[in-house]
């Protein structure tokens, strides 16, 4: 929302509505709405009130007041962009409310008629691909396939230099070519497409590794999880079925559970997992949510922040990563799943080894070139510190073994221990 006054060409701003915008930064909005009546009530077709109305009415939490607001400022001065930016704003934010609350149709309609709007604003466009997108993955997931194409491909004319979209949008044409294909069918299972999952920890380069062998492939990238941060580490069946007869490459920090590994056989899912010295792992974490204070090895004489940014990540982060590596560890070798172990470290000491195993795993040719560059890549994720353990004390080591120690059947040496 953009709390400035509109610029009018060969007019200056009335002292009056800079008053007004002040005492609405200020929280003061009786004031402020008192301002923008007696400004409008002196000009009629001020846009510049209007849109301070309309912001008034945001801060109020009318949204509907506030369309109105914005509708009348944009017919006075419609190629404004203060205007068309809240306009556009309140719009999506309506669509999405909408789509919560189940009333696709609204959401849709409130979606295209900001959509009509962005030529004029061409710095609205990614964030209303984004709620495109999320709209058109409602629907999908509500049935109406065409509907959700007609948002994802709006998506795409929005963006067409962003993957993710493409993606979303050709998962979305090939469901629907599925569906059509099982009715002429009588319903039959569509045979399924080859699968490959890029699994393993964060911070390890999993998107770098994932996109090379997308673009090698020539597959499509598909989202497999629904969209929440509670199922982010879940296989989700109907997106399963969604794709199961294109060939995909996908990226999730998907965890070796009974479900996932039932679902992994029936869908044929073959798994990459990229791992890293756990240490490192925690400190690249760190580095990412205390940016500001910069990472040295422990000395005597070491901040003791550092200290406890890392006693903060060790106590979020630390068991979630070792117990991920024990339940794939013991998955692959009780043979549940086909799956292909890769370590960040080997994958950046030496690429071209590393890129002749997953090309082997994958059983297609495919340009080693490609893979190569991307695992080169992962050398840019190497710690700062030339000993990773030297950055934890004693208490901390001993706290990451103590986790380990709670699975005695797993060898944890591939990740530092």
């Amino acid at each position: 929302m953009t709390v400035d006054a509109p610029s009018t060409p060969g007019r200056e701003q009335s002292a009056l509505i800079q008053r007004a915008l002040l005492l609405l930064r200020r929280g003061k909005l009786s004031e402020a709405q008192q301002a923008l009546e007696s400004a409008l009530a002196d000009d009629p077709a001020n846009a510049e009130a209007m849109n301070g109305l309309g912001i008034l009415s945001v801060l109020r939490g009318d949204r509907e007041r506030a369309l109105y607001w914005f509708h009348q400022a944009v017919r006075i001065a419609p190629g404004n962009p203060e205007v068309l930016n809240n306009l556009i704003d309140v719009l999506l934010e309506r669509s999405l409310a909408a789509m919560k609350d189940g009333r696709l149709d609204e959401a849709v309609a409130l979606g295209f008629e900001a959509f009509g709007l962005v030529e004029a604003l061409p710095a609205a466009k990614p964030r209303m691909s984004v709620v495109f997108v999320t709209i058109s993955d409602t629907l999908h997931r509500a049935g109406r396939v065409d509907d959700a194409i007609r948002m994802a491909e709006a998506a795409a004319q929005l963006t067409p230099g962003r993957p993710s979209v493409h993606s979303h949008l050709h998962l979305l044409l090939a469901a629907r070519k599925q569906e059509c294909g099982d009715r002429a069918r009588g319903a039959a299972e569509a045979p399924l497409g080859r699968h490959f999952l890029v699994t393993g920890f964060p911070e390890s380069g999993l998107e770098t590794l994932a996109e090379a062998v997308r673009s090698s492939l020539g597959y499509v990238g598909a989202q497999l999880a629904e969209p929440s941060y509670h199922t982010e580490d879940a296989l989700s069946e109907s997106r399963l079925r969604a794709v199961a007869a294109v060939d995909t490459v996908s990226r999730l920090h998907c965890a070796a559970t009974e479900e996932n590994i039932s679902l992994m056989r029936r869908f044929a899912i073959r798994p990459m997992i990229l791992v890293r010295n756990v240490y490192d792992t925690l400190l690249s974490w760190r580095r990412s949510a205390f940016p500001d204070i910069h990472f040295l090895p422990l000395r005597s004489t070491h901040d003791a922040a550092i200290i406890q940014q890392i006693d903060i990540i060790m106590a979020e982060r630390a068991a979630w990563l070792v117990h991920f590596y024990a339940e794939w560890r013991r998955a692959t070798e009780r043979k549940a799943v086909d799956a292909l172990w890769i370590t960040a470290e080997a994958a950046a000491a030496y690429p071209e080894e590393t890129a002749v195993r997953i090309i082997r795993f994958l059983g297609r040719p495919c340009p080693e070139e490609t893979i190569v560059a991307a695992l080169s890549k992962l050398a840019a994720t190497a710690p700062e510190a030339p000993e990773s353990g030297d950055s934890f004390t004693d208490r901390q080591k001993a706290a990451i073994r103590r986790l380990a120690d709670q699975y005695p059947d797993v060898d944890f040496s591939t990740i530092g221990f």
